[in-house]
């Protein structure tokens, strides 16, 4: 959490910054690192061109590249404005996705919040009905960190944030997976000294490569964020079918959790699976290999195409035309490129940590009392007035 927090913080002060000057005038976030060799490259080139058509070397050069341009910039544009449009597609789709997931978790807390009946009279099984109610409403957050964690290929087990939201008998399960099961990097074998066993058992050491089989490095499993929906479904279940003691209405046994209510949960469930296979379908579907190579080789074809089409025009003018042309295509090319994968850490990804820390913040709220909770006001309940229920008697 402590993580999440700085980079939050950083951030924002970035984006406060950057606030202060106008867009043209920024340099972080832009496609500037990514666009610099091409730039640097082609700046070169033209420079060329004009000591060449400066010597008389290549005088008939222009006619050639004027008609090879033309075509070459209509082509160019079309693919260019198909991949940019492609990657913001996937990006806003990207940003859907979690508004969904805000949209899921605020439902599924706030309803089993107030939907749950009153306490038991036995203190001792109150005491047990709270600790299930708190850690069902913990594992629907530790479900939003898990699901960021799992699209940035990172192991949610590694956050403190996360950690402390599992029920304990659940981290220990995870604590307690076997070292074979695991599997580890090579630089994660070379640096402990405690995988020495590991690499003199034949056994384990098969286990030791760097696949995608078996338990992650600290035990947890390869899809943290499915194991996390079969835990809420099993407490669900498990709220639906049992009894318990219970003060007031409806009688003196009430079920933990209505039909309707637990129908209802189900169905959030489902569109929590549904975005986590529609956030996948995004982060393991890159841009084909096939496209992003020629739309590379059409660029360099293109801003190669200029200079000698531009140089008896514009003389020593023709490099900083090549430099902006260069920065033009390949900078939109680039922006395309970060876009494609919004699930990452760079500026221009989604800030997944702000989403997530904001479920956080509002189950803070919900489930929280005093200044844990925020505003005096979440600690309220509006309910009907005294008088209603009176008169609703007395009719």
């Amino acid at each position: 959490m402590q993580a999440d927090l700085q980079r939050l913080q950083a951030r924002a002060k970035r984006e406060l910054a950057s606030s202060k000057r106008p867009l043209f005038l920024q340099t972080r976030g832009s496609v500037w690192s990514s666009t610099r060799i091409p730039i640097v490259a082609f700046t070169i080139y033209g420079f060329l061109i004009y000591l060449l058509n400066k010597a008389n070397l290549a005088p008939n050069v222009g006619r050639g590249a004027s008609s090879l341009s033309s075509v070459l910039a209509m082509i160019t544009g079309l693919m260019i404005s198909y991949r940019s449009g492609s990657s913001s597609d996937r990006w806003h789709e990207g940003r859907r996705i979690f508004a969904s997931l805000t949209s899921s978790t605020r439902f599924l807390l706030t309803t089993l919040t107030l939907s749950l009946p009153p306490p038991s009279s036995n203190a001792e099984e109150r005491l047990r009905q709270k600790e299930s109610v708190d850690d069902l409403l913990s594992l629907i957050v530790a479900y939003a960190y898990a699901f960021k964690h799992h699209l940035r290929d990172a192991d949610p087990l590694s956050d403190p944030a996360f950690t402390a939201l599992l029920p304990k008998k659940l981290l220990y399960s995870f604590q307690t997976t076997p070292i074979p099961q695991r599997t580890f990097s090579a630089e994660a074998l070379d640096d402990s000294e405690n995988f020495t066993r590991i690499l003199n058992d034949k056994q384990a050491a098969a286990k030791t490569t760097p696949s995608k089989v078996g338990a992650t490095k600290l035990g947890g499993p390869r899809n943290m964020p499915l194991l996390l929906l079969r835990q809420i479904q099993s407490i669900l279940n498990d709220f639906h079918t049992t009894l318990a003691p219970s003060r007031g209405s409806p009688g003196s046994e009430t079920v933990l959790l209505e039909t309707p209510t637990w129908a209802n949960c189900l169905g959030v469930l489902k569109e929590m699976t549904d975005q986590l296979s529609q956030a996948e379908r995004i982060r393991d579907t890159p841009i084909p290999l096939a496209l992003g190579i020629h739309v590379q080789q059409m660029l360099v074809l293109y801003c190669v195409s200029i200079p000698p089409q531009l140089v008896e025009i514009l003389g020593l003018w023709v490099v900083p035309v090549s430099a902006v042309v260069a920065w033009t295509f390949f900078g939109v090319d680039s922006a395309a490129a970060q876009l494609s994968d919004p699930f990452g850490w760079q500026d221009n990804d989604l800030p997944t940590d702000k989403f997530v820390q904001g479920i956080h913040n509002e189950y803070l709220e919900i489930v929280g009392s005093g200044q844990q909770s925020g505003s005096s006001a979440n600690d309220e309940m509006m309910t009907l007035p005294e008088s209603v229920g009176e008169k609703s008697k007395g009719q």
